[in-house]
């Protein structure tokens, strides 16, 4: 992922930016060359919006997969996503204009989609995850969490001759914050599901899930890309039974270490499998 953060870290008055911060996300293939999410790289790379200051000391330009880079300090999560957490020092001058933004370098044909929990995802051309992000956390200076929410601006994703022209989404708070600096955390990850192995649970076959740490806080975003991400590594598990298991433990057990899905379960109603916790027998 690249971010771009115009953030400033310094105390006292700030000159409002003539620009939101932009956080650039790129999303590349692994170093096997392979291009399946799971084996995604998230980077990060961070320059001052317009108008604004990078922390003293700071490489206006940095790029990492986790680290600090000029107001935006990213953490890997344990698996292929990263937690980016963004200091913002002062308004946006234009009122109007969002807090941050987060801009999607992909490829050309790729669409933003927010959910109902305001989580959210970029998917590629085919329908695809290609990176999904948290709703977004802003706490003021006071450590108060404030009302926040991502809102897609209206703004093509490609030109004439194909190339990505960006797609982003902005981060607007109501009511309009005003105990700067602000704290603006989003989780980012490429894979709601970390593996998946066969194995055996009960007498019977089972498929050990092992969600991701994204994943796992991943709401209506991730419930809407899981089941792809199990059946792209395990196509066999295929089955409605399997995919009712594995919605269950989605929305009951997101905390669970591993989810078990068995394909010998009863073929029954998912109100049935929500009633048995999703163990039907």
């Amino acid at each position: 992922m690249s971010a771009t953060a115009g953030a400033d870290s310094t105390t006292g008055p700030q000159t409002p930016a003539s620009a939101p911060t932009t956080v650039q996300i790129s999303v590349a293939a692994g170093t096997d060359g392979a291009s399946t999410s799971e084996d995604s790289v998230l980077t990060v790379t961070s320059t001052p919006a317009a108008g604004g200051q990078a922390p003293p000391g700071s490489d206006p330009t940095t790029e990492a997969t986790a680290g600090s880079a000029a107001g935006t300090t990213t953490s890997s999560d344990g698996d292929t996503g990263l937690i980016a957490e963004t200091t913002l020092a002062a308004a946006p001058a234009d009122a109007e204009a969002p807090l941050l933004q987060l801009a999607f370098d992909v490829e050309a044909g790729s669409s933003v989609a927010l959910a109902a929990d305001g989580t959210g995802a970029v998917a590629s051309p085919s329908g695809d995850l290609t990176v999904g992000f948290t709703a977004p956390v802003v706490a003021d200076a006071a450590g108060t969490t404030l009302p926040a929410s991502w809102r897609v601006p209206d703004t093509g994703t490609s030109d004439d001759d194909g190339d990505q022209l960006g797609l982003a989404v902005d981060l607007v708070t109501d009511p309009p914050a005003a105990a700067y600096p602000l704290t603006v955390t989003v989780h980012l990850g490429t894979t709601v599901v970390a593996g998946a192995e066969w194995g055996n649970r009960e007498g019977g076959e089972s498929l050990v899930v092992t969600p991701s740490a994204w994943g796992r806080v991943s709401g209506q975003t991730g419930e809407t890309f899981g089941w792809a991400d199990v059946v792209g590594r395990e196509p066999a598990a295929d089955t409605s039974v399997m995919e009712m298991q594995f919605r269950c433990h989605q929305l009951g057990a997101p905390d669970k270490a591993t989810w078990n899905l068995e394909p010998w379960r009863p073929d029954v109603s998912y109100l049935d499998y929500l009633v048995a916790r999703c163990n039907p027998t």
